[in-house]
């Protein structure tokens, strides 16, 4: 399967890392794994990786002009992670804080329920 998926992407397939989080065991809280995954058995690099879960994804979805960079007019939505994702993408597994509009909605683990909205 990961052969294929290589070979695919080698071969100038678009890609977007994506999750099945709430089909049975895939759970929410496991999307870094999807990342890890990406990186150690299709050999892509981190960089490569994060773009496909933020920039390709909102790309693919038709709302690029809102989200997916850190640009003026777009959102401000971020993911503040414990470590360097590009040196090594099992940082991602340490979100410490996340922004929503530029608005800080979860923080250590807790939603903050006041901004989310």
């Amino acid at each position: 399967h990961f052969d294929l998926l290589r070979r695919t992407i080698r071969g100038g397939a678009k890609f977007i890392a994506s999750s099945d989080a709430g089909v049975q065991r895939t759970f929410f809280g496991e999307y870094a794994l999807t990342l890890e995954v990406m990186v150690s058995q299709l050999e892509i690099e981190p960089a490569e990786v994060l773009v496909s879960t933020t920039g390709r994804a909102a790309i693919a979805l038709g709302i690029a002009d809102l989200v997916g960079a850190l640009v003026p007019g777009r959102r401000g939505d971020l993911a503040v992670v414990e470590g360097d994702p590009i040196a090594d993408i099992r940082a991602m597994r340490s979100v410490q804080a996340v922004y929503r509009d530029g608005k800080l909605v979860a923080e250590g683990g807790t939603l903050i329920r006041s901004n989310v909205i």
